[in-house]
């Protein structure tokens, strides 16, 4: 595994408003047979048992929250993902369908983009989600 620069920028449509997100953290990478897993903790947590992995297999992308509140969706274009999750305040139901899903990784720079309809108990909006990385010794050679 490598360590690398991790930038995530979201953005959620939903009844005419947009909503931005974007942060940078460190993560770590392994690629291997054409697969890579992406690994990166949770924001401002130190409890180190709460981490997400994006695993790029094939037309797939998995993205599985680990901690108390995990969770997993599957971001394959076209194809509708549908789960049911735990939380504190009780079940709550989702569905993704992906409409374009892109990957370009290896181990030193790599970009995932993700855009899907998601349902959360009945409620619709439309994200985007891009993933960049670069590895950590070619981000503090610049």
């Amino acid at each position: 595994m490598s360590d690398i620069i991790l930038t995530i920028k979201g953005t959620q449509f939903q009844d005419g408003r947009q909503e931005d997100t974007e942060f940078t953290t460190e993560g770590r990478i392994a690629i291997k047979d054409g697969s890579g897993v992406i690994s990166y903790g949770q924001a401002g947590s130190l409890d180190l048992s709460e981490f997400t992995e994006i695993i790029a297999e094939g037309d797939a992308v998995i993205m599985k929250k680990n901690g108390a509140d995990g969770m997993e969706l599957v971001f394959q274009e076209g194809k509708l993902y549908a789960a049911s999750y735990n939380t504190p305040f009780g079940p709550v139901d989702v569905t993704v369908l992906p409409t374009f899903v892109y990957v370009n990784m290896d181990d030193k720079h790599g970009r995932i983009e993700l855009e899907y309809v998601l349902d959360i108990s009945g409620v619709q909006l439309v994200s985007k989600l891009k993933l960049s990385y670069v590895s950590d010794n070619i981000a503090n050679q610049a």
